[in-house]
């Protein structure tokens, strides 16, 4: 069964505000409670560098959530890899997220997790050009199910993980196997992780939320939501 859902996009500054609807379509899924991940949530004690500093991981800290990343799966015209704009080609790739999400989310609203303005478009060019909308700071674009369960810390070039490591994020009793490596930042110094919609919306957390993250020592498992071995999950 289809669902619909459409997505109003706000972005605004000192001047104007401009909207545009996007329609999301998704497929329904049955996935049941006892087919999330349990894991082995172990992390690794590590001290890692970044550009503010030295941390020791695992650590709490404040995330914020961030825009999308081009990926495997998206398209342009002129066979490019990267959009001209931060909305070009982006009700298609919502829509691909969107249907991934079901599948490991069943009762996820995806004009939720979309709602936001940065939420609704590909991260803006970071840098000197040839910077491009929608990239990241990995050479290569990730697969759309590494992308919608990435995150980011701002690493310096030696820390920086392979794109594809492994972490988990927890909040509230939630967790998520998170995909890192294929951005940096975020460059505020009062804020440790940058996290995608899909990842902070299956934390059920927000802007400025604590989270805890740390590298996993199981490298072998799926992205997306887990429990922790022994966890008891209550669908809500």
């Amino acid at each position: 069964m289809k669902s619909f859902y459409r997505v109003r996009v706000c972005r605004s500054d000192a001047r104007s505000e401009t909207c545009f609807v996007i329609l999301l379509t998704a497929v329904a899924t049955s996935l049941s409670a006892t087919e999330i991940n349990h894991i082995d949530c172990s992390t690794v004690h590590e001290q890692l560098l970044l550009h503010h500093g030295m941390v020791t991981l695992p650590m709490p800290g404040k995330l914020t959530i961030e825009s999308h990343l081009a990926t495997l799966d998206d398209s342009f015209a002129g066979h490019r890899e990267y959009p001209v704009t931060v909305t070009e080609g982006i009700q298609g790739h919502l829509a691909r997220s969107c249907q991934l999400l079901l599948g490991r989310v069943p009762n996820a609203v995806c004009e939720d997790v979309y709602r936001a303005w940065y939420a609704g478009q590909w991260t803006p060019p970071e840098g000197k050009p040839p910077a491009k909308a929608g990239q990241g700071s990995a050479p290569s674009r990730p697969p759309a199910v590494d992308e919608m369960w990435s995150g980011n810390m701002y690493w310096t070039a030696k820390s920086k993980p392979r794109a594809g490591t492994l972490f988990l994020v927890s909040y509230s009793g939630r967790h998520v196997a998170m995909v890192m490596g294929y951005e940096t930042g975020p460059t505020n110094a009062k804020l440790l992780v940058g996290v995608q919609p899909e990842v902070a919306y299956s934390l059920k957390a927000t802007n400025q939320s604590v989270v805890t993250i740390g590298r996993l020592a199981n490298q072998h498992v799926k992205p997306g939501p887990v429990l922790c071995s022994g966890e008891v999950v209550t669908v809500q």
